[in-house]
């Protein structure tokens, strides 16, 4: 028998066994390919426009420049194409069209003390505003550290503002668990409200430190991706780290003016076919949302014409006794045909 190749390697089998594994290779990699245009899709820019900035994809409404985002709630300033910049100083490190959310870094809150004296040698309480964004609540936790720490977080919503508060007491590090939770000594967490678009968090001493000077001079107080972040008892004696992910929300104002106006096109977002308009819970603000059985960008002018093939994807609801079809924006279910069983019946002698 003649040798095949497949693969760049020598095998000896069967000639049709070959062709079938080539087709199956091929298939493979046309679902790959299919699977990774579907990806970009959901994230791409406008036609013309940067669709990265330092590394980081800037998915249509947000752009570089005034003619490739939304409006100025969407502008991400890329200088050099270095760090990705909304609004003043908010660093961006992630952009979720689908889940409509953002990923910024806000500072981390310290309080420290000398250990010798005990006079305070350093204090910073920062304060985010983001009027057209919301902190998420159910991805981000406030977060304390230390021994003698407790801290505020102070909120406004709606020109009224509210503080939470969080406290952690402990007299020793042999106190404190070493299994990476936040369990309340040496570390507290707590739940952040919804709708929170400005804050300042307050970190605080009850006595200097005094007590637990020799393996924790610092209070720290932040507000993290509850998903990025897991406590070790050395954070008392210094945590470094300056700068902390938190995920936001995003949505587009009703008030705006929401409709796309540059110089070679001109559209609304969610007025694509396969698109819906989705209100946020306050009704102020609303996304766009392809509809089921489709994916894309919705916030462009074709952004949902990609059909969702739920048979591979798994996401049909056929029985065992039927098979998936997919169809344009949906699949249907078809009963097997099952193979009657031979019965062999003999005659005669």
């Amino acid at each position: 028998m003649a040798p095949c190749k497949c693969k760049s390697m020598i095998i000896k089998m069967d000639p049709c066994k070959c062709k079938s594994m080539i087709v199956i290779v091929i298939m493979f990699m046309l679902i790959m390919i299919t699977t990774s245009s579907a990806t970009d899709h959901d994230q791409r820019a406008l036609p013309g426009c940067s669709s990265r900035c330092g590394g980081i994809d800037i998915p249509y409404p947000f752009g570089t420049t005034k003619e490739c985002s939304l409006n100025k709630n969407f502008l991400i300033k890329c200088t050099n194409n270095s760090t990705p910049i909304l609004g003043k100083n908010l660093v961006v490190t992630n952009i979720s069209i689908q889940n409509h959310e953002m990923t910024i870094l806000w500072s981390v809150a310290r309080d420290c003390y000398n250990g010798t004296s005990g006079q305070q040698v350093s204090i910073n309480r920062p304060t985010i505003r983001i009027p057209t964004l919301t902190i998420s609540s159910s991805k981000n936790k406030f977060t304390v550290i230390g021994c003698d720490s407790y801290a505020y977080l102070r909120g406004y919503d709606n020109g009224s503002a509210y503080s939470m508060g969080c406290m952690s007491i402990c007299s020793s590090k042999d106190d404190v668990p070493n299994d990476m939770s936040c369990s309340g000594i040496g570390c507290c967490q707590i739940d952040i409200p919804k709708g929170l678009n400005r804050a300042r968090i307050s970190p605080r001493s009850y006595k200097n430190h005094t007590d637990v000077i020799e393996f924790n001079p610092c209070t720290y107080a932040f507000v993290v991706e509850e998903s990025q972040f897991s406590f070790s008892p050395d954070f008392l004696a210094n945590y470094s780290e300056k700068m902390l992910p938190l995920v936001v929300e995003w949505a587009i104002e009703k008030n705006d003016t929401y409709c796309h106006h540059s110089h070679d096109m001109s559209f609304c977002p969610c007025s694509g076919p396969n698109t819906r308009h989705q209100a946020t819970s306050d009704d102020l603000r609303f996304n766009c949302v392809c509809a089921p059985g489709y994916q894309g960008n919705p916030y462009l002018p074709d952004g949902c014409s990609i059909d969702i093939d739920e048979c591979y994807s798994d996401l049909d609801n056929c029985s065992d006794d039927e098979y998936c079809e997919n169809t344009i924006g949906s699949f249907i279910c078809k009963e097997r045909h099952r193979e009657l069983p031979l019965v062999k019946i003999i005659i005669g002698r």
